[in-house]
Formats: C-alpha cells, structure tokens, sequence
C-alpha cells in the first residue's frame, strides 16, 4: 500500500484541512516489507497445436514487485497415446524442463513431440 500527499492548493485554507482532519479516525497502518509472489492459479489450455502448447494462468499477488516472471514446466508422462504407439520410452520420466515466460500471457511451450502427453506447471519468481 502506498499514499502520496502533494502539496496544499493556493485556492484552500490550511486553517479549514486542519480543522477538517479532526473529524476523521484515522488507525494505525503497518506496511509490510515486499516479499515474494504469490503462485498462479487456474492454468488452463488456450491454444494446443501438434508440437505446441499456450497455456495461461491467473496471476497471483506479486507481492508488491511489478517484474514478476514466469516459468512453464514440463515433463513427458506415459499417456494412453504412449500405450497405443507400444515404443518404449527410454528417457527419464522425472526430467522437467522449463520455458522463460517473462511476463508473457499466455505463454507457448514449443518443440513438444506429437503422440506424447506431458505435465504442465507454473510457477512465479521475483
């Protein structure tokens, strides 16, 4: 939270602000150091091509730092389309790897392979 006050038009009288502030509370307000973003939620498909992905999201609070960005994961998983094909995968099933969104929405995830099924996630960093 962040509160300018500027000066004091010519046209007013001081004396007048003055005695109009004593009609208000006013309580304490405890500013918090910025931290860090809050995770996506909500990711969902907005466009899927046969070795492409866009995916978006609804961002998290950013906590107060406007240059968050964020990074797509992804791993291959054995799906049903893996089943049918019967090869045999020899990669390492729990190797991610990530795209630089920036602060790109939404963010396309490229050069996936056709007939495979792969596992998405989002997260966000300062």
């Amino acid at each position: 939270m962040s509160a300018t006050i500027g000066p004091v038009p010519q046209n007013v009288d001081s004396q007048k602000i003055c005695n109009t502030n004593a009609f208000y509370h006013f309580s304490g307000i405890r500013l918090q150091p910025k931290g860090p973003p809050e995770q996506p939620t909500e990711v969902k498909t907005v466009y899927a091509g046969h070795n492409s992905i866009s995916l978006s999201w609804t961002p998290g609070f950013d906590g107060g730092v406007r240059s968050t960005k964020y990074f797509v994961a992804y791993k291959k998983t054995e799906g049903a389309s893996d089943k049918c094909m019967g090869g045999v995968n020899h990669e390492r099933r729990n190797d991610w790897q990530e795209t630089d969104c920036q602060s790109s929405l939404p963010c396309n995830v490229t050069s996936l392979e056709p007939h495979h099924t792969y596992k998405f996630k989002v997260r966000s960093v300062l």
